[in-house]
């Protein structure tokens, strides 16, 4: 799961600096600015994952009550779940812009941003 989160944010801060390159116009601008919100919104919500202390005594006895397979698949599930509810604004803003971008006239200069990004964004994971 980290795998994935760590390869987007490589994967969406190349393409934000490749696109830095050359003169960007406003919707480059524009979808950078969004990608660099997320990146720095999945590197926080990790933070804010890790910063998390072990849970109470009684919560390892509750937990002990269920099968070994049944827990792992409860406890990835649900940091799963609050890793996309930590993302989700940031996620929906970016969905939001290449939906724009994609309707607009300006979608020409952008293609290949957006192209890039979607795959990373819509993957299996979202």
């Amino acid at each position: 799961m980290r795998m994935g989160k760590a390869a987007i944010v490589l994967c969406l801060s190349w393409l934000s600096a490749s696109c830095q390159a050359g003169d960007a116009s406003i919707s480059q601008q524009y979808i950078e600015s969004n990608i660099e919100r997320l990146e720095a919104a999945i590197v926080r919500c990790d933070s804010k994952a890790a910063e998390n202390g072990m849970p109470d005594s009684d919560v390892f006895d509750l937990l002990r009550q269920y099968e070994y397979e049944e827990v792992r698949v409860f406890l990835i599930t649900r940091s799963a779940a609050m890793a996309n509810e930590c993302q989700k604004p940031h996620l929906t803003d970016l969905a939001y812009t290449i939906g724009m971008l994609e309707a607009s006239t300006a979608y020409a200069e952008v293609e290949d941003l957006i192209s890039s990004v979607k795959p990373l964004m819509y993957g299996k994971e979202t």
